[in-house]
């Protein structure tokens, strides 16, 4: 979850690319997937994640540390997941077109790339691409 480029979250809520995603397979200003009832939220949710989290771990010794949280969505947030996954959509359809040799399972944030070694690694690689650009 914490992973996700929040840009990629944004694009996938206009239904429009603002960067170029897969080298220039989709350009900046291209259409994404995307779910127009979601994009209603867009001003909220840009409100919400377009400044960096603060996540706070809790040691053995009850003391707390802070972690400044600049990507994907807040963990137990209720709109995270769907979010994640509104964003995560585009990512898999490309890849397992630009893949065909690959079957590609994904529920929730578990996401497996199934095949050939070298093709698997190439999704994989497209994968980290586009959700830490």
């Amino acid at each position: 979850f914490n992973s996700l480029s929040r840009q990629a979250i944004f694009d996938t809520l206009s239904g429009v690319a603002s960067r170029s995603y897969f080298g220039d397979s989709i350009a900046a200003g291209e259409a994404l997937p995307s779910c127009p009832s979601l994009g209603l939220f867009g001003s909220y949710l840009e409100g919400y994640y377009g400044a960096a989290g603060q996540l706070r771990l809790h040691n053995s010794r009850t003391e707390t540390e802070t972690i400044t949280c600049t990507a994907g969505v807040f963990q137990g947030d209720v709109p995270s997941s769907v979010l994640f996954f509104h964003t995560l959509h585009p990512l898999l359809i490309t890849v397992a077109e630009r893949c065909p040799s690959v079957r590609i399972l994904a529920y929730a944030d578990n996401v497996a790339v199934v095949g050939p070694l070298d093709d698997a690694m190439e999704a994989t690689s497209l994968m980290r691409q586009y959700m830490e650009a």
